[in-house]
């Protein structure tokens, strides 16, 4: 999910909306608050299978790491997640 402001929100509104189509979230800020919430449009089951899938792909990577010894910090993980967005 990420923040935006307004402005750049209206600057770039196609980047931002082929990013919601993909899946992505996106929080419209003014003045450095949240006021809206723009997200992708899915029926109910097809959001409730991309959630299972992430929980299994996640469930799957922490326990390849948990096995290889690697410890991995909350920050990381969201760096991870924010990786390559704007």
């Amino acid at each position: 999910m990420r923040h935006v402001p307004i402005a750049a929100f209206k600057d770039r509104i196609s980047e931002f909306v082929d990013a919601i189509e993909a899946g992505d979230e996106v929080i419209i800020t003014r003045h450095g608050r949240p006021a809206a919430r723009v997200c992708p449009v899915f029926d109910d089951e097809a959001i409730r299978a991309k959630r299972r899938e992430a929980v299994v792909r996640l469930s799957a990577f922490r326990a390849q790491q948990l096995e290889s010894g690697v410890s991995v910090a909350q920050s990381e993980w969201i760096d991870w997640k924010n990786e390559g967005r704007p």
